[in-house]
């Protein structure tokens, strides 16, 4: 038979080696995962060899740690003065963790654009998109728009009607708005909801939502209508209708706003990446290398395609042919040299909250660079 006591069984569990792994086991259960975490998070796919390296070092560490803490430990001499050690470790321990997490880490250990560059403020950006008031989360329908998102007053009103990636764009125009003082705001903003009637996408409330901004759009009857998306996620079959129902409305004037350049990943951590590996720990230029680190630049996949470049022409030959306005956020923010992810070489704040999204301060720059385009034709 088999079993634990079964004589070869024994044999084996109680020979040295088998003994041996049994002593450092839990100290190698400890160390194993966070070598091998922290090894993932810092240089991404580990090889085998990385990996068995790694395991081999947990294995001298696990020993270290049993030979030299867990073993001193065990012994009875002064027990209470070990027990009252440990206590004091672990309360030391718990404030040095609860200082991190309030400090969300070290960021001291970096320079000041470094820190600036990889910020993540969820928080400002959900309040630059005014999240749950004017804009709409998954499933959130057009009925829970609060009072505020259409100004008050008498001058021209322009509608910024779009997903996220118009509502991101809020920041800046309200911007221009206060600056200039020509016209009214209203904001229309759903997720994953692109200015199209009869769109229907992974967002349910969509077209209830899109049919919403147009029944409102004919009831406010505004001087100019700004649309913008991530155009290239989205099939644009029902843009033309909606553009030529917009022109039915009376609206003087329609602007469609085109995608920001989107990101393989976050430019933020680009940024970071590149100041890291690094040797003389350079700082990494505000505009970063598009055709190496954009996305959508690659061929077609699947049958459809979502490159940025062919749905810049798509939204420029049907701006002629509908005789609307078309602005294209990538030719202001980008050049030969790449595009821009910060305003310049001493600023470290970031324009992109993730690979698509601005936060405000990209918002406003944004805004800025298009401001003319955008004030040229007020009344």
């Amino acid at each position: 038979g088999a079993g634990p006591s079964t004589p070869v069984a024994r044999w084996i569990l109680s020979s040295r080696p088998f003994v041996w792994i049994g002593l450092i086991s839990y100290p190698l259960y400890l160390w194993h995962w966070p070598l091998l975490t922290l090894a993932r998070n810092a240089y991404g796919d580990l090889s085998t060899l990385d990996r068995a390296g790694l395991l081999l070092a947990s294995v001298v560490l696990a020993w270290l740690t049993w030979r030299l803490v867990e073993r001193p430990l065990r012994s009875s001499r002064r027990g209470g003065l070990k027990v009252a050690a440990l206590l004091v470790g672990m309360a030391i321990i718990g404030v040095l963790g609860y200082k991190t997490w309030k400090n969300a880490g070290y960021p001291s250990r970096y320079p000041e654009i470094i820190q600036r560059a990889t910020e993540y403020d969820l928080e400002a950006y959900r309040a630059g998109l005014r999240n749950h008031i004017c804009f709409m989360e998954m499933g959130e329908n057009a009925d829970k728009y609060a009072p505020e998102c259409v100004d008050q007053g008498t001058q021209p009103l322009w509608v910024l009607w779009g997903d996220s990636s118009a509502a991101s764009l809020y920041t800046g125009i309200r911007g221009l708005q206060q600056r200039s003082g020509k016209m009214r705001l209203a904001q229309f903003t759903s997720s994953a909801c692109p200015p199209m009637a009869g769109f229907a996408g992974p967002n349910p409330a969509c077209t209830y939502n899109n049919d919403w901004a147009l029944a409102s759009i004919a009831r406010l009857k505004p001087d100019t209508v700004l649309m913008a998306a991530m155009w290239h996620e989205y099939d644009k079959a029902n843009l033309p209708a909606t553009l030529a129902r917009l022109k039915a409305l009376g609206v003087r004037r329609v602007v469609m706003l085109g995608p920001p350049p989107s990101w393989k990943d976050t430019p933020s951590r680009i940024v970071f990446n590149l100041w890291r590996d690094d040797p003389l720990h350079a700082t990494p230029p505000p505009r970063l290398d598009y055709t190496k680190y954009g996305m959508g630049q690659d061929a077609a996949a699947g049958g459809a395609d979502y490159r940025t470049a062919t749905a810049e022409v798509l939204l420029r030959d049907l701006a002629k042919q509908t005789g609307v306005e078309y602005i294209s956020l990538t030719e202001v923010l980008c050049n030969e040299d790449g595009c821009l992810t910060r305003s310049d070489s001493k600023s470290g704040e970031t324009f992109y909250l993730d690979i698509v999204h601005l936060t405000p301060a990209g918002s406003r720059f944004t805004a800025d660079l298009i401001a003319k385009q955008l004030l040229q034709d007020s009344p």
